[in-house]
């Protein structure tokens, strides 16, 4: 009995792999940045985890710069890497959306080799390629075929209305 009342209040750590730099996103704030203050008090950690910086956000919307957000996209794959291979030390990990803003679910993958529970979160259909107008010629590299696996690799799914459940739950 004293071990089950040890382990249920035992700190829980979850690594959160989220595409912005926080108090950005509304999707990001809504669905998981308000509620790190409360979800601590219940001894459950949450480490958000941007896969981009502020420098990307500023341009990213604009139309043009195009070889400047590759670049800096590009740059930050070494680092998103870097924690990717990290995750063995937290209890769960939290993918919103995906791991990164662009390109195939690679990173996504490796977590999932590492052996960690993936809980992944949507509450758009992301798997409908959009784009603004300012990205529309650089779209594809969304991959937005990539949710569709998400839903099948991941060990539990959390969407936002029944629309995206009745996606996710084929």
């Amino acid at each position: 009995m004293e071990d089950c009342i040890r382990t249920a209040h035992r700190q829980i750590s979850v690594c959160a792999l989220v595409p912005y730099p926080t108090d950005i996103a509304p999707s990001q704030r809504y669905r998981i940045e308000q509620w790190t203050a409360h979800l601590a008090k219940l001894g459950i950690s949450i480490h958000l985890l941007p896969a981009v910086d502020r420098n990307l956000m500023r341009l990213l919307h604009k139309p043009g710069h195009n070889l400047e957000k590759a670049l800096m996209a590009l740059s930050a794959l070494p680092r998103r890497l870097a924690e990717a291979l990290s995750v063995r030390r937290y209890d769960a990990v939290l993918i919103h959306r995906a791991a990164t803003i662009a390109g195939p679910a690679f990173i996504e993958r490796l977590v999932k080799k590492l052996g960690r529970p993936v809980i992944f979160d949507f509450d758009d259909a992301i798997y409908l390629l959009h784009t603004t107008h300012a990205n529309r010629r650089l779209g594809w590299l969304k991959f937005p075929g990539k949710t569709e696996l998400l839903c099948r690799i991941s060990d539990h799914v959390v969407v936002g209305n029944r629309y995206l459940y009745t996606y996710a739950s084929q």
